[in-house]
């Protein structure tokens, strides 16, 4: 009886601080896990596999001023290859690699990761991405992955001062908004479509 009702569970936000096992609610489609301003994790191994996971969040939860925030550095661990949307924000996080398994992305929200260096694990996701904020996300030089992102529709690059082309974007013909303030050394608009 307690199986069947967990794998009847389709939503579910919890408040914790440390990595919950969830291998065992098999029906998850979506998943806000909160972490306590304490929680300093190094990866998400022992989150199990989400086999119908779409839509996932990373928070911190509630921070008021002076409050310590949780941080998460890597997201090594996950296992959702359906997820379609993701957020993470001001995790302090520098390891996304894990993302390259969930090849139908739509939306990516890692604002405020100053430590990650790159999106290359966006790649196998770019036929489906559509919404990408990776604004604040100082670390990033390159926008190469995102070269056959061909559906992207919003794209936020704020603060990304190590950008200093566009070309990887020429493909993105449905490209409705992008903020690029903030990137300092950006010379010109040339590669937009």
């Amino acid at each position: 009886p307690e199986a069947k009702l967990r794998n009847a569970i389709t939503t579910l936000e919890c408040n914790v601080s440390r990595v919950p096992d969830l291998s065992t609610y098999a029906g998850l489609e979506s998943l806000k896990i909160n972490f306590s301003g304490g929680f300093k994790g190094t990866d998400l191994n022992g989150l199990g596999r989400l086999a119908k996971l779409k839509s996932l969040t990373l928070s911190t939860g509630q921070v008021m001023y002076g409050d310590v925030r949780a941080t998460l550095q890597s997201l090594s661990g996950l296992d959702a290859p359906l997820l379609e949307a993701f957020d993470a924000t001001f995790l302090d996080l520098a390891d996304i690699d894990a993302l390259s398994g969930c090849r139908k992305l739509k939306r990516v929200n890692i604002r405020g990761n100053r430590r990650i260096t790159s999106i290359d694990s966006l790649k196998p996701s770019a036929g489906t991405l559509e919404d990408l904020d990776i604004g604040s996300c100082s670390g990033i030089a390159s926008l190469k992955p995102l070269r056959e992102a061909t559906r992207l529709r919003i794209l936020d690059l704020v603060g990304l001062g190590l950008i200093t082309d566009l070309l990887d974007l020429k493909k993105l013909a449905h490209l409705e908004m992008i903020e690029p303030s903030g990137c300092e050394r950006l010379t010109s608009f040339t590669g937009l479509p």
